[in-house]
């Protein structure tokens, strides 16, 4: 009977927990900023209300078709109005009509669900964090953002040096951090088995079938 082997993915080079800090769970502190910014329940009726007195009504809209986000999304509501804010869940679409009002800039939404497939080559997060990228679905522009991922590619600079590389988009995670106009909720973690006779394998952060023509069997 063949043994099979199971790798986890490993993390990226540029992988570095170290260089952030990240968002606590803090309901408490939720409630002061809302307060700080002027945001205060004036009709007592558990939501508050904008420094002007009107009612605030977040749209959250998200695609059906994955169980994942058709889950998260009623839980995202709970915590929101937990806090005073109140969220109307918006008739969930099927994918590709979310992502088209997205893509418009539909101002009705306020906050969406989506998801990314990751990759396991350069670790350049601008294609979808560069201010002005197509993927960029926030539309949220930093220029302090904008210079750190200039330098990380800059080929004067970060020609091969992964070190100089890693250390800029830590820079760059915690102010994507900071600014909190996109709140990453989980990245999936990929098992891979494999009978022990398959040679050759390149595991890399998110996938194994990179270079398949290098594999081989044995006896």
């Amino acid at each position: 009977m063949a043994n099979y082997w199971m790798h986890h993915s490993q993390r990226h080079h540029a992988y570095n927990p170290d260089a952030v800090e990240g968002l606590a769970y803090d309901p408490e502190l939720a409630k002061q900023k809302l307060a700080d910014a002027g945001y205060e329940d004036v009709n007592d009726d558990g939501f508050v209300e904008d420094p002007d007195g009107n009612e605030l009504v977040i749209n959250l809209d998200y695609p059906v078709g994955n169980p994942v986000r058709e889950q998260v999304a009623p839980v995202i509501k709970e915590q929101l109005e937990a806090v005073g804010i109140q969220v109307n869940l918006n008739t969930p679409r099927e994918a590709p009509a979310h992502f088209e009002l997205i893509e418009e800039n539909d101002t009705d939404v306020d906050l969406f669900l989506a998801g990314w497939s990751l990759s396991s080559g350069d670790p350049d997060p601008a294609p979808i964090n560069g201010g002005t990228s197509a993927y960029n679905y926030s539309r949220f522009l930093d220029e302090e953002q904008e210079v750190l991922l200039r330098e990380a590619v800059d080929p004067e600079l970060a020609f091969d040096d992964q070190e100089y590389r890693r250390d800029k988009y830590g820079e760059w995670a915690q102010l994507f951090i900071d600014n909190v106009y996109s709140v990453p909720l989980y990245a999936e973690s990929e098992i891979h088995v494999y009978n022990n006779q398959l040679q050759g394998l390149n595991i890399k952060p998110f996938t194994f079938k990179d270079d398949t023509h290098e594999w081989f069997l044995t006896e």
